[in-house]
């Protein structure tokens, strides 16, 4: 064969192998996890494909949506309450789980409490950032109005960790803001709605309290009762559940109930959700901030964290606030906030740029500056039915 040609021959296959590898095929897998009895959805499934590379969670209709590797061949199905199940990526995605029978589990005794026990993993959680790291996320935040007036906003937003005790340097890559309450005629809800960008977006991925408040319940044993259980997945791999709920009579209305997940080695921190308690509903009060008073319907907290390769990291982390706003010359309204985050990678040792792009507290400061179709196809939590219409709606009234 002619040297020359079994050069080009060479170099074609190199071009292909390495435009094979450059450009790797994905794909969308779309679908609905459901009770087994009650076919209805389950809300807080973990998804998560079989090379460890890409997670979700489901919605509270139990719907996802999630981005793999074609090469990806299984899924895996995890939800506290339900047997884990592995299901092929060619089958339909209308998966059904089976809840666990409890009592069938191993209740897991400790000698010494459970904030002493789990207190190396907690402190991981908290010193999980440190100087010099790059969180690569696409956050997201969505607010609403007694139900009527919506505002959302969503970005490609990095964050740099100059110090693990100090405010991250932002910077916001891609982002959309759309509102329905800007063009509103009723003042006093435009008033309302400063809650837009609650609190400080730069240190939503860092400290939002929810680890702070974990710690505080396993040391409160005359307030809570626990109950702590060992869980096999499908591979064997055991992790310890620890589930909790206020006690019985107690003063006061903030309590929590819910869950934690931990490594069996109780050394990792995967995953927690807690929530104002339902049992001391009816002891919640009014509260007088300075110019209003609030009283909150709901609190919810979850995060879930993961141990890829060397590095252990955050995966994803929700707050969702109801609260019922109350002014003399506002009247009473109901404002619903919800904010994201979805971790997509983590780089250690950057060099911190000197000068940010934004320093901006919240993605509502923003104007859109989106190029591309950025948030298709992100591995994050999918809307609710609800939600979809509300940002369909925005969109369209967006529009020129």
């Amino acid at each position: 064969m002619n040297k020359i040609i079994q050069i080009q021959l060479i170099l074609l296959f190199m071009l292909f192998g390495v435009s094979g590898s450059i450009y790797a095929q994905s794909k969308v897998l779309k679908g609905t996890v459901m009770d087994s009895q009650s076919k209805m959805g389950i809300e807080g499934v973990v998804i998560s494909s079989s090379d460890g590379k890409s997670f979700t969670l489901t919605n509270d209709e139990g719907d996802f949506e999630l981005t793999i590797d074609d090469q990806v061949k299984m899924l895996w199905f995890s939800q506290l309450n339900y047997q884990t199940k592995e299901v092929s990526t060619a089958s339909t995605m209308l998966i059904e789980l089976d809840l666990i029978n409890k009592d069938l589990e191993e209740i897991v005794m400790f000698s010494k409490s459970l904030d002493v026990v789990f207190k190396p993993a907690l402190q991981k959680v908290e010193n999980l950032v440190e100087k010099g790291d790059l969180y690569r996320t696409y956050s997201r935040e969505f607010n609403m109005v007694n139900g009527t007036l919506s505002n959302v906003a969503d970005g490609l937003v990095d964050y740099y960790i100059e110090k693990p005790t100090k405010t991250p340097k932002i910077e916001v890559e891609q982002n959309r803001v759309f509102y329905s309450i800007k063009d509103s005629e009723d003042a006093s809800l435009e008033e309302v709605f400063n809650t837009i960008g609650l609190g400080d977006i730069r240190e939503f991925l860092v400290n939002d309290g929810s680890i702070s408040k974990i710690k505080k319940i396993l040391e409160e044993l005359d307030s809570y009762d626990f109950v702590t259980r060992k869980k096999v997945g499908l591979n064997g791999e055991e992790t310890i559940v620890v589930e909790f709920e206020p006690k019985e009579n107690l003063k006061g209305w903030k309590y929590y109930e819910g869950y934690v997940v931990f490594t069996a080695d109780q050394q990792y921190l995967l995953e927690y959700k807690l929530r104002l308690s339902k049992s001391y509903e009816k002891n919640r009060k009014v509260h007088n901030f300075l110019i209003l008073k609030a009283y909150f319907n709901d609190w919810l907290w979850q995060g879930v964290y993961r141990k890829q390769g060397e590095h252990y990291t955050l995966f994803y982390k929700v707050a969702q606030i109801d609260v019922q706003f109350i002014r003399k010359k506002w009247g009473s309204h109901r404002v619903n906030i919800l904010r994201e985050v979805q971790v997509n990678e983590v780089e250690k040792n950057v060099e911190i740029p000197k000068i940010m792009k934004y320093r901006n507290r919240s993605l509502f400061s923003l104007k859109s500056n989106y190029q591309t179709e950025f948030w298709k196809n992100r591995n994050i939590r999918l809307l609710t039915t609800k939600e979809e219409a509300v940002l369909r709606a925005l969109e369209e009234r967006s529009q020129p």
